[in-house]
């Protein structure tokens, strides 16, 4: 007589229930690990832009230390037109040595002569988690404005003139709709700030 499949058909039974319990095991558990992967992630890309931050603020250090006076946030020229970003003057202390010294400074930021040298990335000033798909922008901008420590209404400050003390006063806040090049003669004005900081790429933070 033949021999019956009963044993066979019960084996298969078993096997794709059991490869059925690990897809959905498999499901429950990329779905309880994806948020903590993605927590990670955004904490790495959240400390990468703390880190930005703060070699912007040692370049600012290190441009008072060789000039004896803070960065302007915008540079003008001797008629007041806007020439380009305070950055540019930054690019030496931002490891942009070279960069710095192919700038023609007697010409804006976009011209012929100066454009293609504004379109460099430099990646300090790009924040891991921007969106922004303008290769050459920035996700920070200097704070001006009348009473704030770059403002050029009264001249280049110095650090000394910075009364409220250096931890208490803030130069660069990160801008997530900024939207400018950082070579552009864009920054935060004081004026604005009653409306509150701008958005930044981080929950809860700036």
């Amino acid at each position: 007589p033949p021999k019956s499949s009963t044993g066979g058909s019960t084996l298969i039974v078993v096997l794709v229930a059991v490869i059925g319990g690990l897809v959905v095991c498999g499901g429950i558990l990329v779905a309880l690990l994806l948020p903590a992967v993605q927590a990670s992630r955004e904490a790495a890309r959240r400390m990468q832009s703390t880190n930005n931050m703060r070699q912007i603020g040692l370049a600012i250090h290190n441009y008072h230390d060789t000039y004896n006076a803070l960065p302007p946030a915008v540079i003008y020229d001797s008629s007041g037109r806007p020439m380009c970003s305070g950055f540019v003057a930054l690019l030496p202390f931002l490891e942009q040595g070279a960069l710095a010294n192919r700038w023609d400074y007697s010409k804006p930021w976009n011209d012929p002569v100066n454009m293609p040298l504004s379109m460099t990335v430099i990646p300090y000033l790009k924040d891991p988690s921007s969106t922004n798909p303008n290769p050459a922008h920035t996700d920070y901008l200097f704070i001006d404005g009348p009473g704030t420590a770059l403002d050029i209404t009264n001249g280049y400050n110095r650090i000394s003139s910075v009364t409220d003390g250096l931890s208490n006063t803030m130069a660069v806040v990160e801008a997530k709709t900024s939207n400018v090049s950082w070579a552009e003669p864009g920054s935060f004005n004081i004026a604005q700030f009653a409306g509150g900081l701008p958005p930044g790429n981080h929950h809860r933070g700036y």
